[in-house]
């Protein structure tokens, strides 16, 4: 289930004060990356990140350090105007596994 994110929705476009009841039936695709998390960086300078969507799912990306992480648009996207949250809850999955 898709939530609405940002006046107007970014997903599907309707203003916060003219939202219908109900989940956001507009584009998953327009989602944009709202908190991430580092899960630690390997031997050879690879850094493995947790990345929370503004349309509920949450992917994983492994980056060379060289790539400017943590949040240099996480290599999807080239209009974010400000960086997305640290969030340490995102260190462990939905079932509290690592």
């Amino acid at each position: 289930m898709m939530m609405h994110f940002g006046d107007p929705c970014i997903h599907c476009g309707i203003p916060q004060n003219q939202v219908p009841a109900g989940s956001c039936q507009g584009d998953a695709t327009k989602a944009k990356p709202i908190s991430y998390c580092s899960l630690g960086v390997r031997w050879d300078k690879v850094e493995h990140f947790r990345i929370r969507w503004s349309d509920g799912r949450v992917t994983e990306r492994w980056a060379h350090i060289s790539e400017h992480a943590p949040y240099f648009h996480f290599g999807f996207s080239d209009d974010l105007v400000n960086p997305p949250r640290y969030d340490e809850k995102l260190r462990t999955h939905a079932d509290g596994t690592p």
